[in-house]
């Protein structure tokens, strides 16, 4: 059996679209094997809301990734329907008629009707419910020092504990992106912050903890944005999944292919999500700075 390795790009907030983020992530499908592919989201920012529809390629096609026009986008909260335009100017991409803010509580539909089928299938849909979002009050931040084997491996992590009201759920789930200067840090799905407090041990005392390790050290002494997004259980087993299957392969061959990670799209890949932001700021010191 021939299989085709079919690169997209994992880009689940809409942070990620407009930064272009462009990290490629290797999807195994049977080389006959067309799929749609779903990246959407609806949080409860009040503006446009965007999905993108692309399809895998097919047995004598050599793009592997291919936009998908002409299909027919709703989003729905089961009283209020919200329909998508298709972009004249980036093709795959569909965005709401109306800005509007999603309402946290609330499942959310989308339906995709294509102008032509893959692989026979022509309607899809795929539903998501927005949790509570956090409420920030204050953070501390500071890069500390990480000692492995060697000094020669040693390196740095940012540290940063977001303090503030959590929902009151038994279990709490976010996906973090930390910005300087408006521009994403956490800019491809192996840098995303993905975290569940519980894990932690920090989902009573309302404390959000968010590392990060790649260049920390040249944060020190800068002041960074945050945006936190609760997800549903759902999409953070999901976006587990896709990290794991992006990280380095297992050389004992036990990780299995992307084409195993759950999506809530029948028949597709990708992720339809529904998100409750909240946004803030926090200024990064030195260890010592910090437990003086």
């Amino acid at each position: 059996m021939k299989y085709l390795s079919v690169f997209i790009s994992i880009c689940f907030s809409l942070s990620f679209f407009l930064t272009s983020c462009e990290e490629e992530v290797e999807w195994e499908v049977k080389k006959e094997q067309v799929l749609l592919v779903v990246e959407g989201q609806i949080s409860n920012e009040n503006k446009n809301h965007i999905v993108y529809l692309s399809r895998t390629s097919g047995l004598y096609e050599e793009v592997d990734k291919i936009p998908v026009n002409g299909a027919s986008l709703s989003i729905t909260d089961g009283t209020n329907s919200y329909d998508l335009i298709e972009s004249a100017i980036n093709d795959g991409m569909y965005e709401t008629m109306d800005a509007f803010s999603g309402t946290p509580g609330t499942i959310y539909t989308l339906t995709i009707d294509l102008d032509k089928p893959i692989n026979g299938i022509s309607h899809y849909e795929a539903s998501d419910i927005m949790k509570d979002p956090f409420i920030f009050e204050n953070a501390i931040s500071y890069v500390d020092q990480i000692d492995f084997v060697s000094e020669e491996d040693s390196t740095y992590q940012m540290i940063t504990y977001l303090y503030g009201q959590q929902p009151n759920s038994n279990e709490n789930y976010y996906l973090g992106e930390i910005y300087k200067n408006d521009s994403i840090i956490t800019d491809t799905i192996t840098k995303s912050i993905i975290v569940n407090p519980l894990e932690w041990g920090t989902e009573d005392q309302d404390i959000v903890p968010l590392f990060y390790y790649e260049d920390s050290k040249k944060f020190v002494h800068h002041t960074l944005n945050f945006r936190l997004m609760s997800v549903s259980e759902e999409f953070y087993n999901f976006l587990r999944e896709v990290n794991s299957a992006s990280e380095e392969p297992d050389p004992l061959g036990l990780s299995g292919p992307l084409a195993n990670v759950k999506s809530n799209i029948p028949n597709a890949l990708g992720f339809f999500s529904a998100v409750a932001v909240e946004t803030g700021e926090f200024y990064v010191q030195t260890a010592d700075e910090v437990n003086k």
